[in-house]
């Protein structure tokens, strides 16, 4: 094994049909492929068998001969796989959800996502950011160092600081002349991003942080649980209208009833929603439901139709963290911050659904003479 292997993977798309596996074989042949991992194989069950070339290990649907993955590797590598274990996801598909609430499907979808998420997890080690001093700089401070404890006279120790102050600035110039030049780069590649961070490395401000707020009345309020409260009414103010009319719900009629929801829908939702975003209260990135792939979608299609049919909304869907950041002004106060909301990106799949159902609705009553918050049109 102590030598380069080339590795791909595969979406077959079913190996059920006669001569397929063989053609397989041969296209990994052509291509140099030692080791290969293949999706959608349609095999039930799971094992390991041989062929004439390969070891093939599959992991499939217990009851249906649908999705399955599997790997290949050459034959006379097959005793170095010390041990497999396939992962089963058929708990979903097993029960029967129509007697369940939408609450427990969440809580069953949940554990389901939450045991790939830890599966998954891989320890990132941060890179430590690299200080603009260089070296020789750094050797300068230790030998003044040095110099000051072996009583040193004052002009020698002055000397010794110039010097330093002056390798100081020539450090400090080189590190903005690198940023800029890699401000430069992203600029011309269209990095917008790594542009604007770049950016923010040399002109942000140190900003300090406080535990301390003022209260409604003007007190300053240093307890954590009354922070936290004083937080609570804040937030709720923010969504407050008194000039807002409370009607009576109205049972919509039979001709008013919207369509059950599509799996196509909840694929385009899915596949909509943007990737390296904050996790909600449930910690599942939204990388994670995307990669569960056909199996997510219908894990997702069940639970939103029990929303739709039923009305309830998982109550941890309904829970939001918000984040509070400091934009101007003293940190005591709570108006002084931007709030950032965080919430399940699973109860983003619903709300793009219902919003692009809106759509059609909402387009016949905008004026055609707006222009602004308009797809397509600008002031």
């Amino acid at each position: 094994m102590r030598q380069i292997h080339r590795m791909g993977t595969w979406n077959v798309r079913g190996l059920l049909q006669p001569g397929k596996l063989e053609i397989l074989e041969k296209e990994l042949a052509r291509c140099k492929l030692d080791i290969c991992g293949i999706s959608e194989t349609h095999w039930k069950n799971n094992g390991h068998f041989l062929t004439e070339t390969h070891a093939i290990y599959f992991s499939g649907n217990d009851n249906n001969s649908r999705n399955g993955v599997a790997f290949l590797i050459p034959k006379h590598l097959r005793n170095c796989v010390v041990e497999y274990e396939p992962q089963k996801m058929t708990s979903w598909m097993n029960v029967d959800s129509g007697s369940e609430t939408s609450d427990q499907l969440w809580d069953r979808a949940k554990n389901v996502l939450m045991a790939a998420v830890k599966e998954s997890d891989v320890s990132v080690h941060k890179r430590k950011r690299q200080h603009w001093m260089s070296e020789g700089t750094l050797k300068l401070v230790e030998e003044r160092r040095s110099l000051k404890a072996s009583g040193a006279d004052t002009k020698t120790l002055n000397a010794k600081s110039a010097r330093i102050q002056e390798a100081c600035r020539r450090d400090q110039n080189a590190q903005l002349q690198s940023v800029c030049a890699e401000v430069e780069r992203h600029a011309n590649k269209h990095e917008s991003r790594d542009l604007h961070q770049k950016i923010g490395t040399i002109t942000k401000s140190l900003s300090s942080k406080t535990w301390a707020i003022n209260d409604s009345s003007g007190e300053t309020v240093t307890d954590i649980e009354a922070i936290a409260e004083i937080w609570r009414e804040y937030c709720q103010s923010l969504f407050q209208d008194p000039q807002s009319q409370c009607y009576a719900p109205t049972e919509p009629k039979n001709e008013e009833i919207e369509p059950d929801i599509l799996l196509d829908e909840i694929r385009t939702a899915i596949k909509h929603l943007k990737n390296g975003k904050a996790t909600g209260s449930d910690a599942i990135p939204i990388e994670t439901i995307k990669a569960s792939g056909e199996y997510g979608v219908h894990i997702f299609h069940t639970l939103c139709q029990k929303i739709w049919q039923t009305g309830c909304w998982p109550k941890e869907w309904a829970h939001t963290i918000f984040v509070p950041l400091h934009k101007k002004g003293s940190t005591k106060t709570c108006s002084n911050y931007r709030l950032i909301a965080l919430i399940s990106h699973a109860s983003k799949i619903l709300l793009h659904v219902l919003n692009e159902r809106l759509k059609s609705y909402l387009s016949k009553e905008i004026a055609p003479e707006q222009a602004g918050f308009v797809k397509g049109k600008g002031t």
